[in-house]
C-alpha cells in the first residue's frame, strides 16, 4: 500500500487535475483535428501531419531549457508561465484558418505546454516523493490519459456542431480557469520535510547523482536516450493516427474518437500500475516490457484497419494493450533515468531526455505520413513502428544489468556511470 502524507496527496491531486486539462487539451486532441484540417481547410495529408510534428519538435527543443529552469528556479513559477503561454496559443489557434497561422499557434502551444507539464512533473515526482516517485508519476500522468477519455470526443462534437475555432476556445477555458489556479496556488507548497527547490544557479551538491557532464559521458545514459528516441517514434506512429487510420478504414469520426477515448480510459489505471511496478522492479525492466507491448499494439491497430472480420477483437485488444503501454515514455523512462543518473541534475538531464523523446515523436508522424502517401494506407507505417519499438525494448533490456544509482552514494553513482 502506497502511503503519502496529506500535502503530498494534495499536490498529487492538483497535478492530476492540471495535467488533465493542459496535456489532454493540447496533445491528446491533435489526432481529432487532423481529419477536419484536411476536409475543412483543404490541406493535403502530408501538410496536416506537419502540425503534430511541429508541436512535438517545439516541445522537445523547449525541454532542455525547461529542465535547466526547474533546476534553478521555483517549479510552480515555471509552470504558471507555461500555462499562460498555452492559453494564448490556444486562442491564436482558434483565430487561425490558414496553414502558417495554425503552425505558429502550435509553436506557442508547444512552448507553453512543455513548461507546464512533463519536465516539471518529473522533477516534482523525483524530489518530493522519494521512493514513491514512480507511483507519483503514474498518478499524475494518468491525469493526462483521463483527460484523453473525455476531451477527444468532446472536441469532435464541438468541431462538427460548431467549428474548429470554437473547439480551441472551449479547450482553453478549463486550462485558464482550473489548471492555472491549481498550479499557482496549490503546487507551490512543498510537502513537509522536502528541501525547497533552489532559486539560484548554485549546484545542488546535497543531492546524490551525476553532474551534467558526468552523465553525458556515461554509456548507460546514451543507451537510455537512444531507446526513448526509438520508442517515441513508435508511440507517435500510433498515437497521432488512431483516429485518422480508423476513419480511413471506414469508422465514423465519432466511433474513431471513442476508440481513442477507450484506450485513454484503460491508460488511467495502467499508468498508476506502471509507476508502482517501476518502484518495485526498476524502471528499466518495466520500460522494456511496455515497449514490447507498444510494438504489439502497432500490429493490432494495423489488423483493426485491414478489413478482417475479426476487427472488433483487434480493436478491443489494441485499446487494452496500447492503454497499458502508452505511458512508457512519460511515466517509466524518467524513473529509469533517475536510477541511472540520480537526482543532482535530474531536471537538466530529464530535459535532454525529453528532447530525444520529442525528436522521436516528431519523426513518427512524418514517417507514417510519407508511407501513407506512398502506399495509400497506414499498414506499413504501423509495421515499421512495431519493429522500431522492439529494437528499443532490446536496448532497454541491456540497462537492466546496470546497477540502479538512486539509492547509492555519489561515488558509487559515478562508478556505475563509467561502466
Amino acid at each position: 500500500m502506497v502511503k503519502l502524507d496529506r500535502q503530498q496527496k494534495i499536490v498529487l491531486a492538483a497535478l492530476f487535475v492540471a495535467l488533465f486539462f493542459i496535456v489532454a487539451g493540447t496533445h491528446n486532441t491533435i489526432p481529432i483535428f487532423i481529419t477536419p484540417f484536411i476536409r475543412q481547410y483543404g490541406w493535403s495529408h502530408s501538410r496536416a501531419v506537419i502540425i503534430p510534428s511541429v508541436f512535438t519538435l517545439i516541445w522537445g527543443f523547449s525541454s532542455p531549457v525547461v529542465g535547466w529552469m526547474v533546476d534553478r528556479f521555483v517549479v510552480h513559477r515555471v509552470m504558471v508561465v507555461g500555462v499562460v503561454i498555452t492559453v494564448i496559443g490556444m486562442l491564436l489557434a482558434a483565430a487561425a484558418h490558414a496553414f502558417l497561422p495554425m503552425v505558429s499557434s502550435y509553436v506557442v502551444i508547444g512552448i507553453g505546454s512543455a513548461m507546464a507539464s512533463t519536465i516539471p512533473l518529473t522533477v516534482i515526482a523525483a524530489r518530493w516523493f522519494g521512493e514513491r516517485r514512480g507511483f507519483a508519476m503514474g498518478v499524475a500522468v494518468a491525469g493526462m490519459s483521463a483527460g484523453g477519455v473525455i476531451l477527444p470526443p468532446l472536441t469532435d462534437y464541438i468541431i462538427h456542431s460548431a467549428s474548429i475555432g470554437m473547439a480551441f476556445v472551449v479547450l482553453s477555458l478549463p486550462i485558464a480557469l482550473i489548471a492555472l489556479p491549481l498550479v499557482g496556488f496549490v503546487i507551490r507548497r512543498e510537502p513537509a520535510g522536502v528541501e525547497p527547490v533552489r532559486k539560484s544557479s548554485a549546484p545542488a551538491e546535497d543531492l546524490p547523482g551525476l553532474d551534467t557532464f558526468e552523465a553525458i559521458r556515461s554509456v548507460p545514459f546514451w543507451i537510455l536516450i537512444a531507446a526513448i528516441y526509438l520508442g517515441s517514434i513508435s508511440l507517435a506512429s500510433l498515437f497521432y493516427f488512431i483516429t485518422p487510420s480508423l476513419i480511413h478504414a471506414g469508422f465514423t469520426s465519432r466511433n474513431a474518437a471513442l476508440v481513442q477515448s477507450g484506450q485513454n480510459l484503460i491508460a488511467v489505471p495502467g499508468l498508476i500500475l506502471a509507476g508502482i511496478l517501476a518502484d518495485r522492479y526498476t524502471g528499466r525492466k518495466v520500460a522494456a516490457a511496455m515497449l514490447i507491448g507498444l510494438g504489439a499494439a502497432s500490429i493490432l491497430l494495423m489488423e483493426a484497419g485491414s478489413g478482417s472480420t475479426m476487427w472488433p477483437w483487434y480493436v478491443a485488444a489494441f485499446m487494452l494493450i496500447f492503454g497499458l503501454s502508452a505511458g512508457v515514455t512519460a511515466t517509466v523512462f524518467p524513473i529509469a533515468l533517475a536510477e541511472i543518473v540520480g537526482l543532482k541534475r535530474f531536471g537538466t538531464l530529464a530535459g535532454l531526455m525529453g528532447l530525444a523523446s520529442t525528436f522521436g515523436m516528431a519523426s513518427g508522424p512524418l514517417l507514417v505520413g510519407r508511407l501513407f502517401e506512398s502506399t495509400g494506407n497506414y499498414a506499413l507505417g504501423f509495421e515499421v513502428g512495431a519493429w522500431i519499438c522492439l529494437i528499443a525494448a532490446a536496448m532497454t533490456l541491456t540497462l537492466v544489468m546496470v546497477s540502479g544509482v538512486a539509492e547509492l552514494t555519489p561515488a558509487q553513482i559515478r562508478a556505475a556511470a563509467r561502466h
